[in-house]
């Protein structure tokens, strides 16, 4: 904006002019800042206020004003010249995830026998690779505390290296074989394979992310619990999950437009279930007994997570007014992670 004395200044981000009866009114959100080397003009408007009827320098300042309901508060911090997003949103967040488990209490039944604990079956190295895609609605009940639900469809696989002593599945179909005193080699042997089981299930959850700034600095915890409906849970029951994820960043507005936020953290993420299904023990070849190659066992095992904790860090650029795009990575504590999700805000 040119003024009567010839000097040159510009607005940050304009929001336009408006007639106020007899004058005009222009608006903004920032202050005129000073424009930088080598900026290109869009366009010039030239105010000479001598030359404008009924120019009044006592014109009162230009008021922000919220008009929503939501957040609460909204309209007094706004008032205050702090910007706040659009109050609700909905997001499609595709998600994958790579994480070792452990195995508890593990708890086997051969041919219709009560079940029984036993610790000769080994798991160890079992993980999940899975990916989803989840759906997300959130809004602004404060300005610092922002509501969301999700829901959404898992695939994968659970991946479960399995090895036992040849003698450990024998004597479950015909315990003579090796318990005399001199026993065959075979008694001996282990037996390793692996264990694949396919994952289709659905999910819901609910959360919180509540968040402080000072400047362009800003530090939120995301807290959200899921339940996830697998088939094979025991008594039907959903499999429950905690997550936290505090985390801390910068922001500030991109030359292209928008506004570009980056972060680092740490998430805990706590899940505890209980499982059942069914594996087959294979028997070698050479040993001598009744019936086919394999053993038919059902099982149940207590499943949780090798480490809770590991290491993130990520971006989220609002690159129109109301849309945003945000990219995640996490790696560390037994578990990898990486999250894509797209927001749409009114």
């Amino acid at each position: 904006l040119r003024d009567g004395s010839g000097r040159t200044r510009s607005f940050e981000d304009m929001v336009g002019l408006e007639l106020d009866g007899d004058r005009w009114r222009i608006s903004s959100t920032k202050y005129p800042v000073v424009p930088q080397p080598g900026a290109k003009t869009l366009f010039t408007l030239a105010l000479d206020p001598t030359n404008i009827p009924n120019f009044r320098s006592d014109a009162p300042p230009f008021e922000r004003e919220w008009n929503r309901k939501l957040p609460i508060l909204g309209k007094k911090v706004y008032e205050m010249g702090i910007d706040l997003p659009l109050p609700f949103g909905v997001a499609v967040i595709p998600n994958w995830t790579r994480q070792q488990l452990k195995l508890d209490s593990l708890r086997v039944q051969f041919g219709g026998s009560e079940v029984i604990d036993t610790d000769w079956v080994d798991f160890a190295g079992i993980y999940t690779d899975v990916t989803s895609i989840q759906v997300k609605g959130d809004f602004y009940l404060f300005p610092f505390l922002n509501i969301f639900a999700t829901a959404g469809l898992i695939e994968g696989d659970v991946v479960a290296p399995v090895s036992f002593l040849a003698q450990d599945a024998i004597d479950l179909v015909d315990p003579g074989i090796c318990s005399g005193i001199i026993t065959p080699g075979f008694c001996d042997r282990r037996i390793n394979y692996v264990v694949r089981t396919k994952l289709n299930n659905k999910n819901v959850g609910i959360g919180i992310v509540p968040a402080i700034g000072y400047g362009n600095f800003f530090f939120t915890v995301p807290v959200n619990h899921t339940w996830t409906f697998l088939d094979n849970a025991l008594e039907g029951s959903p499999v429950s999950t905690w997550v936290a994820s505090p985390r801390i960043g910068l922001t500030a507005p991109t030359k292209q437009g928008g506004r570009l936020s980056v972060y680092v953290g740490a998430t805990y993420l706590k899940s505890e279930n209980e499982i059942v299904g069914n594996f087959t023990l294979p028997i070698p070849d050479d040993v001598p007994i009744v019936g086919g190659r394999e053993i038919d066992l059902v099982y149940e095992v207590t499943q949780s997570g090798v480490d809770p904790w590991n290491y993130l860090v990520g971006f989220n650029w609002d690159f129109l007014p109301g849309r945003s795009l945000q990219i995640e990575a996490a790696t560390g504590g037994a578990r990898d992670q990486f999250v894509a999700s797209f927001t749409q805000r009114f």
